[in-house]
């Protein structure tokens, strides 16, 4: 546990070593340094805090990116790039076949509204035959639409 002289603990915000005391710790366990080298190689990795963390000494003692560092998934078995660029495939071929379908689906709409039209003109075409020889030639398109849309 931490002393409250050498350590911080701030809940949910963390745990971590005053500035001094992680330079004593790093020198005790790693490489003696003075200080103005510890805060050297601390700016160098992008640290400005007042409190230094265990993700912060392994970013220093193992001169680690800190962005491959916190991107990296831990547990992962020996095959799980491979079960991840699988699934990655599964994922692309599912995109693809979406896609087809939401095309295909655009192309039926279009041909469904193609032949209600059509079917409409055949009606319409049906009813003038139907009706020639009732009504004159000049009223007889408007009488035919009004007949069978009623």
């Amino acid at each position: 546990m931490c002393s409250t002289h050498h350590c911080q603990v701030n809940g949910a915000k963390g745990t971590g070593l005053t500035e001094i005391v992680a330079h004593i710790f790093l020198e005790k366990n790693t490489e003696s340094q003075t200080w103005t080298e510890f805060r050297d190689k601390m700016r160098e990795i992008g640290f400005e805090h007042k409190l230094v963390s265990l993700l912060n000494f392994f970013i220093f003692f193992y001169k680690l990116d800190f962005h491959v560092l916190v991107n990296t998934v831990s547990g992962l078995d020996e095959d799980a790039e491979a079960k991840m660029a699988e699934a990655q495939a599964n994922i692309d071929e599912a995109q693809a076949a979406l896609s087809a379908c939401m095309k295909a689906q655009e192309e039926a709409d279009e041909a469904a509204a193609s032949a209600a039209a059509a079917l409409e003109e055949q009606k319409i075409a049906a009813a003038e035959v139907r009706c020639l020889d009732t009504r004159s030639c000049c009223c007889l398109r408007a009488f035919v639409r009004s007949c069978v849309r009623s």
